[in-house]
């Protein structure tokens, strides 16, 4: 038999036996102990489609409303004006040339690049 961790075991003991509601179900993940790792959920739901019929397929994702909680470091190749409107949107580095040597030799303490200044309120 396969030995479970001390907080697989303590998480498993909260889940519930029966079918509970969202809120019910989103209050007991926030109590379980925190995992070393990015979370995934699944959820499983009854829509009453029949999937034979083509006008009836559900499929697709969505992006929950505050994301996943973690910060995006972004930086932001401009100059000038547009280097202005990426530090006041938040890029944690902007620049050019200079920016693009730093990062060629070797730094890469940011999780996304982009020349596009306007839409860096998007990334976040």
């Amino acid at each position: 038999m396969r030995k479970r961790s001390k907080r697989y075991t303590k998480a498993r003991e909260q889940v519930p036996s029966e079918q509970v509601s969202v809120s019910t179900a989103v209050e007991t993940l926030k109590n379980m102990p925190a995992p070393k790792f990015d979370e995934a959920m699944e959820i499983a739901m009854h829509l009453g489609i029949d999937p034979k019929k083509g006008d009836q397929l559900v499929r697709g994702t969505f992006s929950l409303p505050h994301g996943i909680g973690k910060e995006k470091r972004v930086v932001c190749f401009a100059e000038g004006e547009e280097a202005t409107k990426a530090e006041e949107a938040g890029a944690i580095e902007v620049g050019s040339k200079d920016l693009a040597k730093k990062i060629a030799d070797g730094w890469m303490d940011f999780d996304v690049a982009t020349i596009e200044c306007d839409d860096i309120s998007a990334i976040y």
